[in-house]
């Protein structure tokens, strides 16, 4: 009987002290047949996220995947930019994704966190200057942005902006 409880304890503690992992993907989509391009912004946890992230499509990027060096063991160094270009009818339109570190040192306030941020310009203007896609990883009242649509004609740039607690879920 005692062995009984001492293998349920480990079992309930093993359980207890595995932790959570969130997983998530930024991704871009050059939709030609409504005018569009669409960048967006999604997460899941643990099994959920394993499987986005396996079933991910080629034009998406895990945040932390975008680190092209380290300057060492704790230190982000370089850090890569994605860009595309998605040709509409008003225009070809250039698309940069990144990664947002929330601390270059790993081991800092932050540097667990990774983020992604977009930047979209049509013939050298910015349509959609450098947008965060999450606030610090303190801020837990500021929305996440989970899409971005930029239609051609000039319309202005739409988004849906998610709160922390929905998209942390």
């Amino acid at each position: 009987m005692c062995r009984y409880f001492i293998a349920l304890a480990v079992l309930l503690f093993a359980r207890s002290a595995s932790a959570d992992v969130f997983y998530k993907l930024v991704g871009y989509q050059c939709d030609r047949e409504n005018d569009r391009i669409v960048i967006s912004y999604r997460g899941a946890y643990n099994e959920d996220g394993e499987a986005m992230v396996q079933s991910k499509g080629p034009d998406e990027w895990q945040p932390e995947s975008l680190i092209k060096s380290m300057r060492d063991r704790d230190h982000i160094g370089e850090l890569e930019t994605i860009h595309r270009t998605c040709k509409l009818k008003d225009g070809v339109y250039t698309v940069s994704l990144g990664t947002s570190p929330g601390n270059f040192n790993i081991q800092g306030r932050c540097g667990a966190h990774f983020s992604a941020w977009v930047e979209i310009m049509r013939d050298q203007q910015k349509v959609v200057p450098h947008l965060e896609l999450e606030a610090d990883c303190h801020d837990v009242t500021a929305p996440v942005i989970t899409q971005v649509v930029v239609e051609a004609g000039g319309k202005e740039p739409s988004r849906v902006e998610t709160p922390y607690d929905e998209f942390y879920r």
